[in-house]
């Protein structure tokens, strides 16, 4: 989303364009023409507020003028990861996790919760290939329990989501670590609203999409 300054250079330049045509036309001008100017912005801005925190999600809006998918909600799904238990030297189960997505149109914040650990990403996007296929890429940290940094300390990773359907019906993905660990995922149910909280999402009904 435009930033308020980068709003007001374009109503300004605006003002003067059409100030331009109507000096063309002959048309007089006045110091009036720029009377309008702070209450325009005002409607502009708050305009823009709205379609960014909800407008743009609206099916009508969605259908014709946004592309980018919508994942807002809690989804739930399985991942399989490499990493290796350094007490045990098991290797990790298949388990299930949870993932809280809070999007608008301009921002996207992501928390992944496990029954001992919760993964945020810092720094991520939503990207489309040329083959219209929309995926969300991001750097991440993870934060295991207190009890568990032991054997499962702090780390950091990348990660590559790929979004199946407009509108979507599953989240597909994978990951690496800078402990030389990688993994993949797929999440294929999901709630409205975000549950940040393993325990608290475990108790939510969540459903296939479309069903």
């Amino acid at each position: 989303m435009i930033s308020i300054n980068q709003l007001k250079v374009i109503l300004v330049l605006s003002v003067i364009l059409w100030a331009i045509v109507l000096s063309i036309k002959q048309v007089p001008l006045s110091i009036d023409l720029w009377s309008p100017y702070p209450i325009v912005l005002a409607i502009l801005s708050a305009i823009m507020w709205i379609y960014d925190k909800w407008l743009w999600k609206w099916w009508i809006i969605h259908r014709w003028f946004v592309k980018t998918p919508n994942i807002n909600g809690t989804w739930k799904g399985h991942l399989r990861t490499t990493y290796v238990d350094t007490a045990t030297k098991k290797p990790a189960e298949k388990e299930i996790f949870y993932m809280s997505i809070c999007q608008t149109y301009s921002k996207l914040f992501i928390r992944a919760v496990f029954k001992r650990s919760s993964s945020v990403l810092k720094i991520s996007s939503i990207e489309k290939s040329d083959d219209d296929q929309y995926m969300v890429g991001g750097i991440y940290t993870n934060e295991p329990q207190l009890s568990e940094r032991a054997s499962s300390p702090i780390h950091y990773g990348g990660v590559f989501i790929t979004i199946v359907g407009n509108p979507p019906t599953e989240l597909k993905g994978q990951y690496w670590t800078d402990r030389n660990t990688a993994g993949e995922f797929e999440l294929s149910e999901w709630s409205p609203g975000q549950h940040q909280d393993y325990a608290n999402a475990d108790k939510i009904k969540f459903k296939k999409i479309g069903e």
